[in-house]
C-alpha cells in the first residue's frame, strides 16, 4: 500500500510515511476494528505505531517480476515446467471469469469456496473464509476491474483451481487461491504461469504471491520464480478488555489450583 520514496532526506521521508500510515490505520479501525495493513519491511520507522499499541509482526512473501513469457517460463523451476507441459497435454486450460453481475458472484462464490477449502484442508488449515465471503467479496468487484478472477479447467471443462488477484496498476497481488486435490498434475501451474502472462501483457510489473509458508505450499510458491521479501503485519492494538477478561480467568484457576 505504501511504496518507498526517492526522497533524498530520509528522515523526513520516514517522519511523513509515518504519520501518514498512523493516520491510515486510526481510520481503518475506526471502520472495521479487525482491519490490518501488510507492508515491505524497512520503509519506514515503525516506532511510533508501537507507541500507539499497534501490533507489528514479521512475515514473508514472494514477489514475481513479471516479464516476457520466455522469461516467465525460463525462472521457473524445471520440475515445475514438466508439470505444466503435462497439464497442457492434459487438456487444462485457463479462462478469466467476468465478474459482471449477482449471479456470477453466487456461482463462482460456491465453486471457488469449495476449491480453496479442499486446499485448505489438505494444508490442515482452515479455510479463510466461507461461501458468504467468497460471495460478498466478488458481488463487491462486480462492475469493476480491481479484482480478476482467473480459472483452471480440465479439458471436460470442470474447474480444478483458481487464483483470485487484485490489480492496482503496475502491481498485482493474490488475494485467494484453491485447488482440488485430484486436479490433473501441473494444473496449478499452469494456471499461475498463465496469469502471469497474461497480467504482464496488460503492464502489471510485479506480483506478490501473498505468503510464503513453510512446507509444501511455500516449496510450490518458491518454484515459480519469485524472490522472497519480508515484510511487516500491522494489527490494530489488542481491546484491553480482552486482556482484563484473560487475567480474570488466570486468576480464577490459579485459585482453583491452590484450593486443591
Amino acid at each position: 500500500m505504501i511504496a518507498p520514496s526517492a526522497s533524498s532526506y530520509p528522515f523526513k521521508r520516514d517522519t511523513h510515511t509515518g504519520r501518514l500510515l498512523s493516520s491510515l490505520m486510526h481510520s481503518l479501525i475506526a471502520t472495521e476494528p479487525w482491519a490490518h495493513v501488510r507492508i515491505p519491511a524497512g520503509i519506514f520507522d515503525p516506532r511510533s505505531l508501537l507507541a500507539s499499541g499497534f501490533r507489528i509482526t514479521p512475515s514473508f512473501t514472494y514477489h514475481i517480476e513479471l516479464a516476457s513469457p520466455q522469461m516467465l517460463a525460463q525462472r521457473i523451476a524445471p520440475d515445475r515446467r514438466r508439470q505444466i507441459r503435462k497439464a497442457e497435454r492434459a487438456g487444462v486450460t485457463l479462462c478469466e471469469i467476468a465478474l459482471d453481475s449477482a449471479s456470477v458472484a453466487r456461482e463462482w462464490g460456491l465453486i471457488t469456496h469449495s476449491l480453496h477449502a479442499d486446499q485448505a484442508a489438505r494444508h490442515r488449515l482452515p479455510p479463510d473464509t466461507d461461501t458468504a465471503g467468497f460471495t460478498t467479496l466478488l458481488a463487491h468487484a462486480a462492475g469493476h476491474d480491481w479484482l480478476r478472477l482467473f480459472v483452471a479447467r480440465t479439458a471436460t471443462g470442470q474447474p480444478c483451481a483458481f487464483q483470485l488477484t487484485t490489480v492496482q496498476g503496475t502491481r498485482a497481488a493474490n488475494l485467494l487461491t484453491g485447488a482440488l486435490g485430484d486436479a490433473p498434475t501441473g494444473a496449478n501451474a499452469l494456471l499461475r504461469l498463465q496469469s502471469f502472462i497474461m497480467l504482464a501483457h496488460e503492464g502489471v510489473q510485479q506480483l506478490d504471491l501473498n505468503g510464503a509458508r513453510s512446507g509444501p505450499g511455500g516449496r510450490f510458491k518458491a518454484s515459480l520464480g519469485g524472490h522472497l521479501v519480508e515484510r511487516w503485519d500491522i494489527a490494530p492494538p489488542q481491546d484491553p478488555t480482552l486482556a482484563q477478561r484473560l487475567e480474570a480467568r488466570l486468576r480464577r484457576a490459579w485459585r482453583g489450583l491452590r484450593r486443591r
